[in-house]
Parts: C-alpha cells; structure tokens; sequence
C-alpha cells in the first residue's frame, strides 16, 4: 500500500464559482492511478469529518504528520489533533455544519507526494423530519 503525503490548500466559500471547472491535473498519465487514489483520500478526509468519525478521519492522517488547526490555533502533531477533535465534536453547536468538497487540482510532484487545491463551503445540515 502506498503512503501519501497529501497536502490540501483550501479555498473556502469557492465551490459555487469552480463549480463547472474540471479537476487540473499535473501528474504524468501513468500516475492515474495514484490520482485517483489521492483522490479517494480526500473524499474520505471529508465523508468521515461528516460523518463525526475521529477513528476514520485520522485514519487517512500520517503518524507523523502535523495539521494546521484553526481550531487549535496552529500546526499540531497528529496525537493531540485526534482528542483535540473529539472534544470539538463532542459539543451539539460544532455538529451542524457539513463541508462539501471540491478538488479544483492535483499535483503529483514525485512518488509519495500530492498536493491538492481544494475548494470546500460549509452548509448548515437540516435537521430531519419524521413522518408522525
């Protein structure tokens, strides 16, 4: 299994203006495969962060690797980011948003990296309605 360093640069509230822009990719065609992959990485970045998923979301977060926070004001090693974002979620008012996502480029510049430009918009999640 390939190991990826993946870095996303997110662009917020552009998803409605790339909305009809293809995905730029800068990578060799016998990498398809591998954008692919960074691809499904990232989707699954998103669908576990909407999910309210710690285990599945740093899952997809290299042992080493440390993220830029907003929430914890900065870069943060991977073993304080997972609590940090349990205790984050465990609180009703950061549970109401979902993020949606939009990959707007991939760069492939050698075998175990990616760059990702990314363009994401947070929507407030409808509370659902049963039928009485």
């Amino acid at each position: 299994m390939k190991t990826w360093l993946i870095v996303l640069a997110l662009a917020g509230s552009v998803l409605g203006c790339a909305a009809t822009r293809e995905t730029v990719v800068n990578a060799p065609p016998e990498q398809a495969a591998d954008v692919e992959a960074v691809k499904g990485a990232v989707s699954g970045f998103y669908d576990a962060q909407n999910a309210v998923n710690v285990d599945a979301f740093m899952v997809l977060i290299a042992e080493d690797g440390r993220i830029d926070s907003v929430s914890q004001g900065g870069k943060v090693a991977k073993e304080k980011y997972g609590p940090a974002m349990s205790a984050f979620w465990s609180k009703p008012e950061n549970r109401v948003y979902t993020t949606q996502s939009r990959i707007l480029s991939i760069t492939v510049p050698d075998a175990t990296h990616a760059v990702v430009f990314d363009g994401i918009q947070y929507r407030e999640k409808r509370p659902s309605h049963s039928a009485e």
